[in-house]
C-alpha cells in the first residue's frame, strides 16, 4: 500500500533528492520525494507506518507524519468549487503541491473547466521543482499559462495568477498565490 511521510526539512534541496532517494531505496521502497522548504514528502509502498518512520528518520530526520495515499485523497475530495480553491490556495502555499493539485482532481472531473486544469497543471509544475526536473516544471507552467482564463476564478484573480506563472517561468521559484475574493 502507498504511503505518504512528511519530515521536517533539516535543509535539504531539490538538488539532494536523488542521493536521498538511494539512500533511503536501501531500506524501503521509495516511489518519489518531493523537497520543499520546509518539509520533506516522500512516497514509500509499506504498510507498517513506524517501519516508514523510524527509516526515514535514520536517513532524512524527524516524520511530523506518516497516513496511507488512500486516506489522504479521501479527506481531500470535495464536490465544492469554493471550498476546494481555498484549500488549493492553502495547501500550494504551504508547498504542499501534489495535494493541492488532489483538491482539485474531482472537481475537474465533473467540470472539465479547463481554468481549473490549468491550476492543476500549476501545482504539478511546482511537484517538479521539488523533484530537481526544472525543465519539466517550466513546460507544465507554460501549459497552465496557455489554459489560463483572466478572470476571477472564486477566490482566485486568474489574470494576477498568469503574471506570477510567467514570473515562475523565468526564475523557477514557487510562487504564492493571494485570494482577493475570499471572505
Amino acid at each position: 500500500m502507498r504511503m505518504l511521510a512528511f519530515a521536517l526539512n533539516k535543509g535539504y534541496t531539490p538538488r539532494d533528492r536523488e542521493r536521498l532517494v538511494e539512500k533511503l531505496r536501501k531500506v524501503m521502497d521509495v516511489r518519489n520525494m518531493r523537497i520543499a522548504s520546509s518539509h520533506i514528502e516522500i512516497e514509500v509502498w509499506n504498510t507498517d507506518p513506524d517501519k516508514v518512520r523510524s527509516h526515514i528518520e535514520n536517513v532524512v530526520g524527524e516524520v511530523v507524519f506518516v497516513d496511507h495515499v488512500d486516506n489522504i485523497e479521501k479527506r481531500l475530495e470535495t464536490k465544492d468549487m469554493d471550498a476546494a480553491i481555498k484549500l488549493y490556495i492553502q495547501l500550494f502555499n504551504e508547498e504542499r503541491f501534489w495535494e493541492a493539485h488532489i483538491v482539485l482532481e474531482s472537481i475537474w472531473r465533473r467540470s472539465r473547466d479547463p481554468r481549473i486544469q490549468a491550476l492543476i497543471k500549476l501545482a504539478a509544475s511546482h511537484v517538479k521543482i521539488q523533484e530537481n526536473k526544472p525543465e519539466y516544471a517550466r513546460r507544465l507552467a507554460m501549459e497552465s499559462l496557455e489554459m489560463m482564463d483572466p478572470v476571477k476564478l472564486s477566490c482566485l484573480d486568474l489574470k494576477e495568477v498568469m503574471g506570477d506563472i510567467e514570473v515562475f517561468v523565468e526564475n523557477l521559484k514557487p510562487i504564492k498565490l493571494k485570494s482577493r475574493f475570499c471572505s
